[in-house]
C-alpha cells in the first residue's frame, strides 16, 4: 500500500503513480481511467461498486434545458476528455472545456464556465457490463411541441430528428417529447440493430422511470440477455414482387443474379393476378447489409415497378460439415443442431458422384451415408 503524508495518496494521482511503476495494481474509478489519455493501464475486472450519472449545472438565471443549448459555451469538468467525447457525439460545438478539480460549483458563479458537466453514466455502464451488442425497438419520440430556446418546436426537436436519421421512429398518442437529443445520440451510437425483439434468454431486467405522468408508463426497460452457443437467432428481410410479364428464362437469369449478389435464398411461388393471368411471386431472403443492393437488383433485372419488404426474426440451428467413410467412399455430411434437434444431410454432389461411380441408385448411397453419420 502506498501513502502520501498522513492522508494517503489522492485518487486523482493513482494513474500517475501506476505509470511511474510505483504500484502494480490499483483500485480506481472507471471514470478516472476512461478520462486519462496516454496511459497503458488496463482494466482487470469490475468490482460492481457504486453508481454514477450525468449532471449539468449552471447559475439559476442561466438554465440550459437541453444539451444543444450548450453550443459554443465554456464547460468546466473534472472529466474533460469524457465531456469532449460526449458533446462531439452530439455534434454540439463548445467554446472550450476547462479541466478543473475541487469546488466546480464555483466555476459558473465566477465566470470561468457557463456550465458544468460531470460523469456520462451510460457510457460508463456500457464499459462496466462489457456488452457484445445492444439492440432496441423502434424509438417512440412522442408528439406535439416542445419549448426550447427558440420557442415552440415540433416533436421530435430538430436536433433529435437530425441525429435519428436512418433509425426507425414513430410518434404515438402521447403529447410530449419522449426522446431528447441526448438519448438519441446514445441510441444512435450504441445500438447495433433496431427492430422486433429477437429470441433471447433473459438474465436480468432493469427499469428507468421518468418523473412526468403520461397515459402510459413513463419508463425505459432494458434486458440483459445471453445467447446459447448452440442456439442462434438473427434478423432477415423478405423482399418480393409479382411478375406476370416475364419468361421463365428471364426469371431464371434474375434468380442467378440475386443469388450471386448475396441473397440467402431466392424462390418463386405461382399465383393468379388480375384478368386471371398466371404469374409468380419472386421472393428473396437477405441479411440487413444486403437489403438495399438486392432490392435495387430486383428492380433492375425484373419487370416489376416496385418491391415489398418486411423484417423477420428467425431462429437457427448451428451448422457444420464432417466426412464419413462408407462402402462408397468418403462422403461429406452437413450436421445441424440446437433446441434439442439434430439433423444430418449428405452432400448431394458427393452422393451423386458415388452413385454414378458404383452404378447404384442415388438413395442407396444416401441411406448408407445417413446410417454411418448417425
Amino acid at each position: 500500500m502506498i501513502y502520501r503524508g498522513e492522508h494517503g495518496i489522492y485518487r486523482t494521482d493513482i494513474i500517475q503513480v501506476m505509470n511511474e511503476r510505483i504500484g502494480d495494481v490499483c483500485f480506481i474509478g472507471l471514470d478516472l481511467l476512461l478520462n486519462k489519455i496516454g496511459s497503458d493501464i488496463v482494466k482487470i475486472c469490475d468490482l460492481n461498486f457504486g453508481l454514477c450519472k450525468m449532471v449539468i449545472a449552471s447559475k439559476e438565471d442561466d438554465l440550459f434545458e437541453t444539451p444543444d443549448s450548450l453550443a459554443n459555451k465554456t464547460i468546466a469538468s473534472k472529466y474533460n476528455q469524457l465531456v469532449m467525447k460526449y458533446f462531439k457525439q452530439l455534434n454540439i460545438p463548445l467554446s472550450k472545456v476547462i479541466k478543473m478539480d475541487g469546488a466546480l460549483e464555483l466555476a459558473p458563479n465566477i465566470g470561468i464556465a457557463d456550465a458544468i458537466v460531470d460523469i456520462v453514466g451510460f457510457c460508463l455502464l456500457v464499459n462496466m457490463l462489457e456488452l457484445s451488442e445492444i439492440t432496441a425497438s423502434p424509438i417512440h419520440v412522442g408528439s406535439g411541441f416542445v419549448k426550447c430556446e427558440h420557442g415552440l418546436l415540433p416533436v421530435p426537436a430538430p436536433a433529435t430528428a437530425e441525429i435519428l436519421k436512418g433509425v426507425p421512429i414513430y410518434g404515438g398518442r402521447i403529447r410530449a417529447e419522449l426522446c431528447t437529443p441526448t438519448g438519441a445520440a446514445i441510441l444512435k451510437h450504441f445500438v447495433k440493430r433496431f427492430g422486433e425483439m429477437a429470441p433471447m434468454v433473459v438474465q436480468k431486467v432493469g427499469y428507468g422511470m421518468g418523473t412526468k405522468d403520461f397515459e402510459a408508463a413513463n419508463c425505459v426497460r432494458a434486458y440483459l440477455y445471453e445467447k446459447s452457443e448452440s442456439e442462434n437467432s438473427d434478423i432477415v428481410y423478405e423482399i418480393s414482387c409479382n411478375l406476370d410479364d416475364m419468361t421463365p428464362e428471364a426469371i431464371g437469369a434474375a434468380v442467378d443474379v440475386l443469388l450471386k449478389n448475396g441473397a440467402l435464398d431466392v424462390y418463386t411461388t405461382p399465383v393468379t393476378m388480375k384478368k386471371n393471368r398466371p404469374a409468380v411471386v419472386l421472393t428473396c431472403i437477405v441479411a440487413k447489409n444486403k437489403r438495399d443492393i438486392v432490392s435495387e437488383l430486383m428492380l433492375e433485372h425484373t419487370t416489376t415497378l416496385g418491391v415489398r419488404m418486411s423484417e423477420h426474426s428467425r431462429i437457427l440451428l448451428s451448422r457444420g460439415v464432417f466426412t464419413v467413410n462408407t462402402p462408397y467412399g468418403e462422403i461429406r455430411v452437413k450436421r445441424s443442431e440446437g433446441y434439442g434437434v439434430t439433423k444430418y444431410k449428405p452432400e448431394y454432389d458427393d452422393v451423386s458422384a458415388a452413385a454414378a461411380l458404383h452404378s447404384v441408385p442415388f438413395m442407396t448411397v444416401y441411406n448408407s451415408v445417413l446410417a454411418y453419420a448417425k
